[in-house]
């Protein structure tokens, strides 16, 4: 009978233990951020977070750069910078970490050669 107990302890403490690891990679995040950039983002920018194969999460760039993700999932991240015609602007791969993530994003100048698609800007998270 003891030892029925004892297992059954031991089951429950494992499944525990499997339970809070599933919920510490599900933690949804609110992420902030700000894009800088030469040229004003002005008339409908957005920007797009969206894990590997999950949901694209969108929020609206304010007049004055910044931007507020409401779901976001912990861990890597595609990170898109959409115009208003939907045309992509800029894109990388940004990681999702701690309780209270911000994203700084510097769009290099569009007139600049460096513009082409595919060039990377940067992305940095405090």
């Amino acid at each position: 009978m003891r030892t029925c107990l004892a297992l059954a302890a031991a089951g429950l403490l494992i499944a525990g233990a499997a339970t809070a690891q599933d919920a510490a990679r599900s933690r949804v995040f609110t992420v902030r951020g700000e894009v800088s950039s030469m040229t004003p983002l002005i008339g409908g920018y957005t920007v797009e977070l969206a894990a590997a194969g999950g949901m694209r999460e969108t929020a609206q760039i304010a007049s004055d750069g910044r931007f507020e993700v409401r779901s976001s999932r912990e861990g890597p991240q595609e990170l898109r910078i959409v115009g208003p015609g939907g045309a992509v602007v800029h894109q990388e791969t940004v990681m999702v970490n701690g309780a209270h993530p911000y994203l700084a994003i510097h769009l290099p100048d569009q007139g600049s050669a460096s513009r082409a698609a595919g060039s990377p800007g940067t992305v940095s998270i405090q």
